[in-house]
């Protein structure tokens, strides 16, 4: 790692760089799936808006709550149903139905192989995902991208974060908890919020792909390739 010889941990994020989405049938069956579980008096529009509002308030969560907590309690308010039947709910669906949804992704070619390069170069090793989905669903992707089995150093899951990307409190986060620095880190990612961590410190290899979408003020990456032009780094 010649050229940046002072990384020590490296974030990768996962849909769109390490599992490829398609996101529009993805985000509909999702939902196609998941109304039926919830009895309410909403349409489904009026459902599909109400789910927006509750992710978008968890995004911007700077409450110090987890952000499972304000999913949650934003989610479920319309429903009817205690916090824990909506976590059962959830759970349920996520292990069932939720699995169907396999066939709108695609593991990339490396991703495994990448992932694996990193913990031979004696790196500490993270899934940097943006945390508003529950373990369940992260844990379900990153089998997908056939990665579930590696022994990563942190994984961001909503049930133990309180910040999500693209604010800079979610990589100084990740900093803190493996215990480095931001200028030891290297953040792997395809959208804004991945390269947004350039603003704290860290070095940032661009993957685009289709879910790629960046700003005017999208810091300009450290680096830009493809996961094979990443094993050659590493």
């Amino acid at each position: 790692m010649n050229e940046i010889n002072e990384i020590k941990g490296i974030l990768f994020d996962l849909d769109g760089t390490l599992l490829e989405m398609h996101m529009s049938k993805f985000y509909r069956s999702y939902h196609k799936y998941l109304y039926p579980r919830l009895s309410s008096n909403l349409d489904f529009g009026q459902y599909l808006k109400h789910y927006k509002a509750a992710f978008n308030k968890t995004i911007a969560n700077n409450t110090g709550k987890t952000n499972l907590d304000i999913f949650l309690d934003e989610f479920f308010s319309p429903f009817n149903i205690s916090r824990k039947k909506g976590v059962a709910i959830l759970k349920e669906f996520y292990h069932k139905d939720y699995q169907k949804l396999r066939k709108y992704v695609t593991p990339l070619d490396k991703a495994r192989v990448v992932v694996q390069r990193a913990f031979e170069q004696n790196l500490k090793v993270i899934i940097a995902t943006t945390p508003v989905f529950m373990r369940d669903a992260i844990e379900a992707r990153m089998n997908w991208a056939s990665i579930d089995d590696l022994p990563f150093d942190l994984i961001t899951f909503a049930e133990e974060f309180t910040t999500c990307k693209p604010y800079l409190s979610y990589y100084r986060d990740i900093c803190d908890k493996i215990g480095l620095t931001p200028k030891e880190c290297l953040v792997v990612g395809d959208e804004h919020k991945d390269l947004v961590a350039k603003m704290l410190g860290c070095k940032t290899f661009f993957i685009k792909s289709s879910m790629t979408n960046l700003k005017e003020d999208t810091p300009q990456p450290d680096f830009v390739g493809n996961l094979e032009d990443l094993m050659e780094l590493l």
